[in-house]
């Protein structure tokens, strides 16, 4: 089994500006408490000085303009759930791993898309259409140890939670709500296997 990792490491930042433009510094926070810290910036706040691990007195005071929005993490699950849904159109073995993962089976796939260098072009050119920033790890040891039941890894399934996707990507459509792409992605791969 060769498993691939896709790490959204600005999930938190990604889920809350997806869709508007990030003119101003921006950063996430873990909460909004007195000593919370920030857990991801925008490109504009981290040229001005901001860091992940700052406190919200220290970025204010640093950058008095800094817009800090508290972390959504059902927002950030239900991404993760869209993005798995659209990694079927890559492979039917797909792990959910919160806080900020999506575990993909593609050792079948590898023919498929012309080996893996091919499909980790093609995955990542799918992420950034998405609006998403992903590093994509490839490996068999570690990933595969955080899909083995009773680890930190939580499958998904439409109907139970705690199991892992095996569904075709229309089921996925339905239910994560008309992705866009998926339909298009899995009629074009289709196509390639019966030429």
């Amino acid at each position: 089994m060769l498993w691939l990792a896709l790490h959204f490491f600005r999930l938190p930042l990604d889920t809350l500006t997806r869709g508007i433009s990030e003119s101003g510094p921006l950063a996430v926070a873990f909460s909004s408490g007195g000593g919370a810290t920030l857990m991801v910036c925008n490109s504009n706040a981290h040229a001005r000085g901001i860091r992940t691990g700052m406190t919200i007195a220290a970025a204010w005071a640093l950058v008095s303009d800094l817009r800090i929005v508290v972390r959504d993490e059902n927002a950030e699950h239900a991404a993760l759930e869209r993005i798995a849904a659209w990694a079927f159109g890559f492979t039917p073995t797909i792990s959910v791993s919160p806080p900020n993962e999506v575990l993909l089976e593609v050792e079948g796939s590898l023919a498929l898309f012309g080996g893996l260098g091919a499909l980790l072009r093609r995955i990542g050119q799918g992420l950034t259409q998405l609006g998403c920033a992903a590093r994509l790890d490839p490996g068999v040891g570690d990933i595969a140890r955080r899909v083995r039941p009773g680890s930190r890894a939580r499958r998904v399934d439409a109907r139970d939670p705690h199991r892992v996707w095996h569904r075709t990507a229309r089921d996925a459509a339905r239910y994560t709500g008309c992705i866009s792409g998926i339909a298009a992605t899995s009629r074009d791969h289709r196509n390639e296997r019966q030429n």
